[in-house]
């Protein structure tokens, strides 16, 4: 007769070996005060399933007895990862403060050198500035010094005419220069 196969059909009239030789019908106790099973017929398409299940049972068992030597290595790894991750981050991150830096040196160097143009164009204009100042003062106390000695020239000359005229001019320059002394010392303190 052919051996039933799991995937098989069953058929009506199979015959299952019924040794008991190895089972019994009894329940018999055991040590600890269970009992045992009664035995039961043997069917090989069920053993075949039932060892089936054990190995599976047997493989699942295995898997979870492995779970934390597995967790503990992908963690490992994943602590790897992170490390490596950290590193590279850290990395760019030096790298972008590194060109931040020398962008704002750049920048602050090129700051200066218009700083130091601006003072420089600034001290030119100021130097022209006063030259052409020391020009315009020059000519004005040249004109005052030529007409101051035009007056004192003039009034060498009414002093032996008109010399009642002569004390007069001095009298109001005198009182003009003392009004104007005392206006400029009232302002200064």
């Amino acid at each position: 007769m052919a051996d039933v196969v799991r995937t098989d059909t069953p058929q009506r009239d199979v015959q299952y070996p019924t040794d008991f030789a190895h089972t019994s019908d009894t329940t018999k106790e055991s040590g600890r005060g269970q009992t045992a099973r009664p035995a039961t017929t043997v069917n090989p398409s069920l053993n075949r399933s039932a060892e089936a299940v054990g190995r599976g049972l047997g493989s699942a068992v295995a898997g979870v007895r492995r779970l934390p030597q597995q967790l503990r290595s992908r963690i490992h790894l994943v602590g790897e990862n992170a490390a490596s991750k950290f590193a590279e981050l850290r990395g760019a991150a030096e790298t972008k403060a590194a060109n931040l830096r020398d962008a704002a040196e750049v920048g602050l160097l090129e700051l200066a050198d218009k700083a130091a143009a601006y003072t420089s164009a600034a001290g030119t204009r100021r130097g022209s500035r006063m030259q052409r100042l020391r020009r315009v003062a020059m000519c004005r106390v040249d004109s005052l010094r030529y007409e101051a000695r035009r007056g004192v020239a003039a009034l060498t000359a009414w002093q032996p005419e008109d010399p009642l005229r002569v004390l007069l001019v001095g009298a109001s320059a005198g009182f003009a220069l003392g009004v104007i002394l005392r206006a400029w010392r009232g302002n200064r303190g």
